[in-house]
């Protein structure tokens, strides 16, 4: 059914039917790992305005689709965030004139390194899964390398 035709049906639907209409659309097009099943190609496209990976045919499931991604992006980037080891003012100042990344170059280049890719295509390929695990991998290891350092410094008791 095209979105035209049930837009005035949208204003009476009961409460949490719009819940339930974006959960079965994600479903529908990515299974039951929901927007972790999407490609991180696609993801970009979308993040970037292009909303042809959701399947844009101005359906209802399409439209419901799109705006459960717009909620979906909201706990991503809590995800994100909190898989981000804050930087120490001594990192800092190293880092001092490097050129800053956007998300997705970021997101490429920690990619390409973490799985040992050879190009950027190959990390498109990888799902939104693939990157939160391999964050929460690189945060567990840097929290373990950043403690250690700072034992060894002095900063934490004896080693």
């Amino acid at each position: 059914m095209k979105m035209r035709d049930f837009a005035h049906y949208e204003a009476v639907l009961c409460d949490g039917e719009a819940d339930r209409l974006k959960a079965a659309a994600v479903r529908d097009m990515y299974g039951d790992d929901g927007f972790y099943a999407m490609t991180l190609g696609d993801f970009f496209a979308v993040m970037g305005g292009d909303i042809r990976p959701l399947g844009a045919d101005g359906t209802v499931f399409a439209t419901y689709r799109v705006r459960a991604f717009a909620d979906f992006v909201d706990t991503f980037i809590r995800s994100l965030s909190q898989l981000t080891l804050q930087p120490t003012p001594e990192q800092v100042r190293h880092s001092s004139g490097t050129i800053p990344c956007r998300f997705d170059e970021s997101v490429l280049v920690f990619c390409r390194s973490y799985f040992g890719l050879h190009g950027f295509e190959e990390v498109e390929r990888l799902k939104v899964a693939d990157l939160l695990l391999a964050k929460k991998d690189a945060f567990n290891q840097a929290v373990v390398e950043r403690n250690i350092a700072s034992r060894l410094n002095g900063k934490g008791g004896r080693p």
